[in-house]
């Protein structure tokens, strides 16, 4: 479990806390407590993982009691599969202070303009090159493939991310984008349906 965290001391309390109530307790945590390009933080948590399976989560999120069981239950029923996300909620305070999220007002007309009709879905591309977000509701029950693994939850297999070499460190910044980079070289590598 790899979690990049920089002085968001309550938030991380919060994640740390859900971590403590997974109905699947037999995982690693790393915490990168460093200033630097969300991608290379990334890259050095999986540098350290020592699992088959490697999660990304941001610290910012909580993850629902069943989380690790379920995303471990796909690793394991599909083998051809490289990388799952799945639901973390972000409380509203975070939510405020995320770009996406930070004009609530917007939200719908972001939706229409730019997401519909996929807004429901969560790790979608749309046609305009728009991310939908719909994982980080908590409502979201999706499940199915996505075109890229949201970066406040994503999971892969160890041994597939390091085949690709891990996440592009040219991706600089916190919101990049590393994540549908990552997904698309992941599918480039193991097919279609792996993500």
């Amino acid at each position: 479990m790899v979690i990049p965290t920089l002085e968001r001391h309550q938030e991380l309390e919060s994640c740390l806390r859900s971590l403590d109530a997974q109905t699947e307790q037999r995982f690693e945590r790393i915490l990168i407590k460093e200033r630097g390009p969300l991608a290379a933080l990334r890259n050095q948590g999986l540098s350290q993982a020592r699992a088959s399976v490697v999660c990304f989560i941001d610290d910012d999120t909580t993850c629902p009691p069943q989380w690790l069981a379920n995303l471990l239950d796909v690793f394991q029923s599909r083998p051809t599969v490289v990388g799952v996300t799945g639901p973390a909620v972000i409380p509203l305070e975070s939510r405020r202070q995320r770009d996406l999220f930070r004009y609530p007002f917007l939200t719908p007309f972001y939706h229409l303009l730019f997401l519909h009709p996929e807004s429901h879905l969560p790790g979608r591309i749309t046609s305009a090159g728009a991310f939908t977000t719909a994982a980080a509701e908590e409502d979201c029950t999706y499940e199915g493939q996505v075109d890229y693994l949201e970066a406040c939850n994503m999971s892969f297999r160890t041994k597939a991310l390091n085949a690709v070499g891990g996440f592009d460190e040219s991706y600089g910044g916190i919101g990049d984008w590393s994540e549908p980079d990552m997904s698309f070289r992941l599918r480039l590598r193991f097919g279609d349906h792996t993500l």
